[in-house]
Parts: C-alpha cells; sequence; structure tokens
C-alpha cells in the first residue's frame, strides 16, 4: 500500500515536509524559529532554516530510498542509524560526517528556543558566581627553586 503524501508546513522563510500527525508540533517550532535570539543575526537564522530544511529533504529521501518505518521515518538521527544506511555510506566517510553534523544541528534546533538557551545561560553564570571555587580562575603557584 503506498504511502499516504507527506504535507510540506511553511512558516516565514521556512517549509518543512512532515506526517500528519506532526504537522500542529512542525508549525509551533517553526513560529518559534523565526524569533531570533538576542545576538542572532539574519544570517544564522537562514542557517537555521537551511538545516531544518535540509534535514527533513534528507531525511525524506532515505525514507524514500530505503522505506524506513518507526522512529527511522521520523528523525534522521535515528534514520542514520539504520544499518542498510550505515552500509550504504560506508565508503562515504565525509558524507556520513557531515549527515551526522547536520542530524546533530536539526536535533538541537528541535529541543531549543531561545528561552531555554537564555536560562541555561542565566543558570550557569548563577551557579558560577555563588561558588566561589568558580568565580575566578585559580592563580599558578609559584615555581619551587630546587637548588
Amino acid at each position: 500500500m503506498p504511502r499516504p503524501q507527506r504535507p510540506s508546513v511553511r512558516v516565514g522563510d521556512a517549509a518543512i515536509t512532515c506526517d500528519v500527525s506532526e504537522v500542529a508540533m512542525v508549525t509551533t517550532q517553526l513560529r518559534r524559529s523565526q524569533v531570533l535570539p538576542r545576538g542572532c543575526h539574519k544570517h544564522k537564522a537562514d542557517l537555521f532554516a537551511s538545516i531544518s530544511l535540509a534535514s527533513s529533504d534528507i531525511l525524506e529521501s532515505l525514507v524514500s530510498k530505503f522505506s524506513l518505518r518507526g522512529r527511522a521515518d521520523k528523525f534522521l538521527s535515528t534514520a542514520l542509524r539504520v544499518r542498510a544506511v550505515r552500509d550504504s555510506l560506508i565508503d562515504h566517510p565525509e558524507l556520513c560526517d557531515t549527515l551526522g553534523y547536520i542530524s546533530d544541528a536539526a536535533d538541537a534546533l528541535r529541543h531549543l528556543t531561545p528561552f531555554v538557551v537564555d536560562r541555561a545561560a542565566r543558570d550557569l553564570r548563577a551557579v558560577f558566581c555563588s561558588d566561589p571555587s568558580h568565580s575566578t580562575p585559580p592563580s599558578p603557584s609559584a615555581p619551587s627553586s630546587a637548588s
């Protein structure tokens, strides 16, 4: 039985092809990704959109070529771990590495929001500022003069 057509979700300049069951989640994530984090320039936003689109296109190609099912037809990181996919890329280590980087970046974009990133930075500063042993780097000890 042929697979149903996967819809494309477009928000702003970004578009992602996904399963019907994922349309609401993808739409929400795309809307969030349109808000640039503090200090994020337009070229970085373009990179984020490029990563999202590329990972979606790569995943769609792998699903089509290898008839992937389950989590492997939803997540590029899982698809890249399928034996048939790994075996087909064995003679292309640089491509395999690059696909892994794209997958890692797509996973990070899926899990991170400007709020999460800002909160992590604030929490890290709070930890280091409240712990005197981390507030300043230790000074190097004077070399011993052995005569």
